[in-house]
């Protein structure tokens, strides 16, 4: 609204003044709209502190503007322009500076906070990889000893009955499982023992 107010300030034409007198009056219900988002969103001490600095240079800029204003309406063109001058455009320039320093700051919020996701992220990430390769591991021990459950009484099965088959009819597989393999073991013993 500076730019705006500067032209209201230095022009004699009143339909461009009132031009920009509704521009203004739009744009300010806009800023109050957005001050009064980030007064709710205001979380913390550092937060509070630069947007109350703003909104103070934003009610110095707005009561200085009016008093510009009142005195160009009286008719004191000269006076309002060296209040302009004087006053007004410097107000400007800290409003406006104000309104840089919120910006940034909460840009250093905004970039923190990314950060603060980004490491999650990773570790979350690394935490994920780590579990997903001991699960893989857990995985490939548990397929071993399950093959080795099921290959090593065959191994003994076969070692039986090929001794069988060379004749020795005596011997015998111990048995210390009661599944299919078991089951099969027990079979071989029972035909080696009639």
């Amino acid at each position: 609204n500076g730019a705006r107010s500067a032209a209201v300030v230095k022009s004699n034409d009143p339909a461009v003044q009132d031009y920009f007198k509704k521009q203004m009056a739009a744009y300010s219900q806009r800023a109050s709209d957005i001050q009064k988002q980030l007064e709710d969103s205001v979380t913390g001490a550092e937060d509070r502190k630069v947007l109350d600095a703003m909104l103070a240079q934003r009610k110095i800029f707005n009561d200085i503007r009016n008093d510009v204003f009142r005195m160009k309406e009286a008719g004191n063109d000269e006076m309002a322009n060296a209040a302009y001058d004087s006053k007004m455009a410097p107000a400007t320039l800290a409003y406006s500076n104000s309104i840089r320093e919120l910006v940034t700051f909460e840009r250093g919020v905004i970039d923190s906070a990314a950060t603060s996701i980004d490491n999650n992220y990773r570790s979350g990430r690394s935490l994920l990889l780590g579990l997903g390769a001991a699960a893989l591991l857990l995985g490939v021990l548990a397929a071993w000893l399950m093959a080795r459950s099921v290959t090593g009484p065959l191994d003994h099965a076969v070692e039986a009955a090929k001794a069988v088959a060379s004749g020795d009819l005596s011997r015998t597989i111990a048995v210390d499982s009661g599944d299919e393999i078991g089951r099969l073991v027990l079979g071989f013993n029972d035909m080696l023992a009639q």
